[in-house]
């Protein structure tokens, strides 16, 4: 079984996927972690700068995404990447990797490798996946879809508490909720894949619900769909 949940930055959909996942006792898949992963081998292993980004060669895409050296799995809870037998998964939550991964997850080759990668992984597990077109284009015959937002406002507030909490950098209110509007416009034209609301996804609106309260909103219906005590 299959339950993707999407949306846009700051929503928290990482946060209760990755919840859900542990609850029902299923496998977690971020594809968040799949796109800051190529970015990281694409500049760590090809060097590549950050306009080469922009336009990655082929060859190196079946490099980096060569599931003989590539391994997304999860384990005790946290999901776990290597490359070539090594763990690239604390290299991944940065501030150099929150910004430029946006840029190669617009490229449709990326997009189409990772795809298959992604659908391999939610063939031999009940799955709990969370991205921006995973109910839409990865999985379009999933089990529940999720589609999760929260104002403008409660979504910059979130996004400066973590890039603060990180020590990333410092952002005004009004800086943070710029940055977001920046993404979503980009997530949501891009011309490959854009951020949308499937018309069988349930949105969950969680302006004003801590994570907790999302959860147990979302367990409710992912119980009654598909009838678990």
């Amino acid at each position: 079984m299959i339950i993707t949940i999407d949306g846009p930055t700051a929503s928290g959909k990482s946060t209760v996927a990755r919840m859900i996942a542990q609850k029902l006792g299923w496998y977690y898949l971020g594809s968040g972690y799949l796109y800051r992963s190529i970015t990281y081998l694409l500049m760590n292993k090809f060097h590549y700068t950050e306009d080469a980004l922009k336009a990655p060669k082929l060859d190196d895409v079946c490099a980096v995404t060569d599931p003989h050296r590539f391994h997304y799995s999860y384990v005790g809870n946290d999901p776990v990447i290597t490359y070539d037998g090594e763990d690239i998964t604390p290299y991944l939550k940065n501030k150099e990797m929150d910004l430029l991964t946006s840029v190669v997850a617009t490229n449709p080759m990326v997009r189409e490798k990772l795809l298959e990668l992604q659908r391999h992984i939610g063939s031999k597990y009940n799955v709990v996946v969370e991205g921006r077109d995973i109910g839409s284009v990865v999985f379009p015959k999933a089990d529940i879809k999720f589609f999760i937002t929260a104002a403008l406002e409660e979504r910059a507030r979130r996004w400066q508490e973590y890039m603060a909490e990180h020590q990333y950098m410092h952002y005004s209110l009004n800086e943070a909720a710029n940055a977001i509007t920046e993404r979503d416009d980009r997530d949501s034209h891009r011309a490959h894949s854009p951020l949308i609301a499937t018309a069988d996804s349930v949105i969950i609106d969680n302006s004003g619900l801590d994570k907790e309260q999302t959860l147990n909103k979302m367990l409710e219906i992912i119980r009654e769909k598909l009838s678990l005590c």
